[in-house]
C-alpha cells in the first residue's frame, strides 16, 4: 500500500519541491499547515473571549489572542500565495534544468 502511495505523481511532485528550494518548500508547508490550523484556533480563541466576557474576567489576554490569530489569518494568505508562486517558478526551473 505504501508503494502505491509513493508511486503516485502527486507524491513525486511534492517530493521535488524541497529539491528545488528547501527553504521555500519548508515555508510553503508551514504556511499550508498554519492555514489549516488557524481557523480552528480562531474559533477556540473566540470561545475563550466570550467565556471571559460572560465571567467578567480580564479581557486583555483573550482579546490579544483572538486579535493575533485574526491578523495571522488575514496576512498568511497573500504570503502563502507569494511563496507558492516563487516555489513554483523555482521548481519549474529545476525540472527544466534536469531535462536539459
Amino acid at each position: 500500500m505504501l508503494q502505491r502511495l509513493t508511486e503516485r505523481k502527486e507524491w513525486k511532485f511534492f517530493g521535488v519541491l524541497p529539491k528545488a528550494d528547501p527553504a521555500l518548500a519548508a515555508a510553503w508547508w508551514a504556511a499550508l499547515l498554519l492555514r489549516g490550523i488557524l481557523p480552528a484556533a480562531f474559533a477556540i480563541a473566540m470561545g475563550v473571549l466570550v467565556g471571559a466576557v460572560q465571567r467578567g474576567d480580564a479581557l486583555a489576554g483573550p482579546l490579544a489572542l483572538a486579535g493575533t490569530i485574526f491578523v495571522l489569518l488575514q496576512v498568511l494568505s497573500p504570503i502563502h500565495q507569494a511563496v507558492s508562486a516563487n516555489l513554483g517558478d523555482r521548481t519549474a526551473a529545476w525540472l527544466y534544468d534536469r531535462l536539459t
